[in-house]
């Protein structure tokens, strides 16, 4: 797991208090839906679900958990999520709580005429149209340390992130959700990623519906060893982080590139929602994001070279990745906009990284940036060439062997970041002088 994916993972009492209220939020809509057959039906979906996803954390942690009710659920909640601690955290549940839609399939099926929840949503209407899941997320924001506004604004900038992601744009939360489980319900395709998601102790078919009800509840990555081992969850989009080349990233991008469309509207509503309680923490947050996303850009570039050459490969699944590809580079453009807007608000002085350990909670390691090597690491450290640097308009031609090279923005020396790929610099750097990184190939 990169430290990337370390901001945005919860380890098992923080995973078990977000499912809990996912079944919370579940258990209001049941109760207020008023067709009896409908009710009947929604309430049969959240009793299978809530055995399963508790078969999931259970085994994952090594020790029998339940979801988490009423009072119990609520002081636990803040107690666990100090509001001065763990803004990401805190942020990161009430994302997948806004974005949750219930319901999904909870097995393998041919085709959707054979799922019988397929047409059950979330009621979301009311007296004057109000949307009551929202008004409920609200009430929960308020045990997180959060405003009761960000609900509302989570949702907006979750379509505003998918309408420029994806094309069309006209596509609905739950809309989406369900295409993309569907998707990865293939027969193909499904043991890999349960065999890759599953708690060690899990088989089957009790597998592949504890990983369903995973997914669906926003889990993508996962590690279970037992109390000793730590249990962690991957949540909020942060398996998009730190490179997908294998794993259950992979499989999935091979089956639907819409799972970047999702978990990278999740990010990007994740960061902008932060910026409402710190704007430095947002801008750190967003700048490690970007980093943890190029490097799985490039992991699915490379892929995608290595099966063009080789001319192996299915052509679907790598049509697929192609079109995953156009997707991460949207997302990281939507980051990169939104840093650029608000780094008036926050200045150039400082290195706000370290602010990430102070808002994540003391189970967070920050390290340093991963080794990112290119195809020749000698000429990287005798300032030949640089993934970066040798392709912007303002670098210095003129090369002594062994001394850092120079730019218009940088006379004195590239930073080592930049130069060695880390850092894009498409942003403001300090001491840049207010020039970025120019192509000079367009």
């Amino acid at each position: 797991m990169s430290q990337h994916e370390d901001l945005f993972k919860l380890q098992w009492p923080e995973y078990l208090v977000m499912s809990s209220f996912q079944y919370y939020l579940t258990k209001k809509d049941v109760d207020r839906e008023e067709a009896q057959d409908t009710r009947l039906l929604k309430r049969e979906w959240l009793r299978k679900w809530k055995v399963e996803i508790e078969r999931f954390v259970s085994e994952s942690a090594g020790k029998k958990l339940e979801l988490l009710e009423d009072e119990e659920l609520f002081n636990f909640s803040k107690n666990l999520l100090e509001p001065k601690s763990k803004l990401i955290d805190r942020v990161t549940i009430l994302t997948e709580l806004v974005v949750f839609t219930p319901y999904f399939s909870l097995e393998i099926k041919k085709s959707s005429d054979e799922d019988k929840y397929k047409d059950l949503k979330p009621n979301r209407g009311g007296w004057f149209d109000e949307d009551h899941w929202l008004k409920a997320i609200s009430s929960i924001a308020f045990y997180l340390g959060l405003r009761s506004g960000s609900p509302q604004r989570i949702k907006t900038y979750f379509e505003e992130a998918v309408k420029k992601i994806k094309s069309d744009g006209n596509i609905f939360i739950w809309v989406l959700v369900g295409i993309i489980l569907f998707a990865l319900l293939a027969p193909l395709a499904i043991p890999a990623i349960v065999g890759l998601l599953a708690p060690a102790g899990l088989y089957g078919a009790a597998a592949t519906s504890s990983v369903l009800a995973a997914l669906g509840g926003g889990a993508l990555a996962a590690g279970g060893f037992g109390m000793a081992g730590g249990f962690v969850v991957v949540v909020g989009g942060g398996a998009l982080l730190g490179g997908v080349t294998g794993g259950v990233l992979g499989n999935l991008l091979k089956e639907s590139p819409d799972m970047v469309v999702l978990y990278g509207a999740k990010l990007i509503a994740t960061i902008r929602e932060i910026e409402a309680y710190d704007e430095k923490v947002a801008y750190a947050l967003g700048e490690s994001v970007v980093m943890g996303l190029t490097k799985s850009l490039r992991s699915l570039e490379d892929q995608v070279n290595e099966e063009y050459i080789s001319q192996k490969g299915d052509t679907e699944k790598r049509d697929n990745i192609l079109k995953s590809i156009e997707y991460f580079r949207k997302v990281i453009k939507t980051i990169q906009d939104f840093l650029r807007d608000i780094y008036h608000l926050i200045g150039s002085n400082g290195d706000y990284s370290s602010l990430l350990l102070e808002y994540t909670g003391s189970h967070r390691q920050i390290y340093s940036p991963p080794q990112l090597p290119p195809s020749n690491v000698s000429d990287v450290e005798s300032y030949r060439f640089s993934p970066v640097c040798s392709n912007c308009y303002h670098l210095n031609d003129q090369n002594i062997e062994g001394v850092k090279r120079t730019c218009k923005a940088f006379l004195q020396g590239i930073p080592d970041d930049i130069w060695q790929g880390y850092n894009l610099h498409q942003n403001p750097y300090p001491g840049d002088n207010g020039i970025q990184f120019q192509n000079k190939y367009s």
